[in-house]
């Protein structure tokens, strides 16, 4: 497998950064459709209704920021993507490694707005800690 042809990718790794590129904005969608339900829930502060967005969000919030976040970090140290040059890929690192810390945001958000004690925030740390 040529990595290098001429100064251009080999299509074997154009076609797998493509998938990186298709990526993002599918997380970038999970990632606004968080921070709405995010704001919304801490606007509408109905009575009878938690204001805490619950333990799916988290869930989901958790799996974004270790994909998204696993991902960048991959396309950027890996072994396998050093051959390539960074200016191919760094659309996708850049793009990556921009909606985890958009991510990181509405988890302060939320913790500041009150939806987590701080027992769940160490034990939230810790977990996204010890998977990544």
């Amino acid at each position: 497998m040529d990595v290098k042809m001429n100064g251009e990718i080999s299509n074997y790794y154009e076609f797998r950064l493509q998938d990186f590129h298709r990526f993002k904005p599918v997380a970038f969608g999970a990632i606004l459709a968080l921070g709405g339900i995010l704001l919304f829930t801490a606007l509408l502060d109905l009575p009878g209704h938690p204001t805490d967005p619950g333990f799916a969000w988290f869930a989901v919030w958790v799996m974004l920021e270790l994909s998204t976040t696993t991902a960048g970090i991959y396309l950027l140290a890996s072994g396998t993507w050093r051959c390539v040059p960074i200016n191919a890929r760094r659309g996708a690192i850049i793009g990556l490694l921009t909606i985890a810390w958009l991510g990181a945001l509405e988890f302060v958000a939320w913790v500041y707005l009150g939806g987590a004690d701080d027992s769940f925030v160490f034990r939230g740390f810790l977990v996204v800690t010890v998977l990544g």
